[in-house]
């Protein structure tokens, strides 16, 4: 979801430098895509664990959660095996009490003692934001080697047609009062997600 629309994208290592990255693969059910940074290539990865992980297993979490570059994060799986149907098809996710939040999403979720990746950090509930999930990688390993064999091209973007297009105030301005009470509600509680959707 984080990348969703796009065909590059920048990519910031945990000094500050920026790169151009190449969507090459993106799942319209699955919540993962991949990226091919040209620049970086050949630097070795984190090594990822491809064992399901058991419930206790201590982990670090590290993202940008709400564009605070390089956070960590820790805790313990507390659940494995938890299904969810948001936009995407999230299923056997990996639940857990390390805290992640909006911009965590793509990060690496990490074995705390054997220091492999074991899921991508992908999901908060509102209702109960202490708890984020994961996305196990042994259950997208397949499909991330799959699209590195097969990488998409970048397609040519598609022009609207405007011939039907027109100006409508209504919307318009209930679209303005909608982002308003929004807004209003997201600096009351500092969070800001509320306005992805705007």
């Amino acid at each position: 979801h984080v990348v969703e629309g796009y065909d590059t994208v920048t990519v910031v290592n945990n000094t500050g430098q920026e790169f151009v990255g190449n969507v090459i693969g993106i799942s319209d059910t699955v919540d993962v895509a991949l990226i091919r940074v040209d620049e970086i290539a050949g630097k070795p990865p984190l090594e990822m664990d491809l064992m399901k992980s058991t419930v206790g297993t201590s982990v670090i979490a590290i993202g940008s959660p709400n564009n605070k570059a390089n956070t960590a994060t820790t805790g313990n799986v507390t659940a494995t095996g938890r299904d969810f149907n948001e936009n995407f098809v999230y299923t056997d996710l990996y639940e857990t009490d390390a805290g992640i939040a909006p911009g965590s999403s793509g990060g690496p979720l990490i074995d705390a003692l054997t220091e492999k990746v074991i899921g991508i950090n992908s999901i908060i509930l509102t209702d109960n934001p202490a708890i984020g999930y994961s996305i196990p990688v042994y259950s997208v390993y397949q499909m991330l080697k799959s699209w590195e064999a097969n990488p998409l091209t970048p397609q040519e973007p598609v022009k609207p047609n405007l011939e039907d297009a027109y100006f409508d105030e209504e919307l318009l301005t209930l679209f303005i009062e909608g982002y308003m009470t929004l807004y209003t509600y997201a600096q009351n509680e500092v969070n800001f997600s509320y306005l992805e959707g705007y």
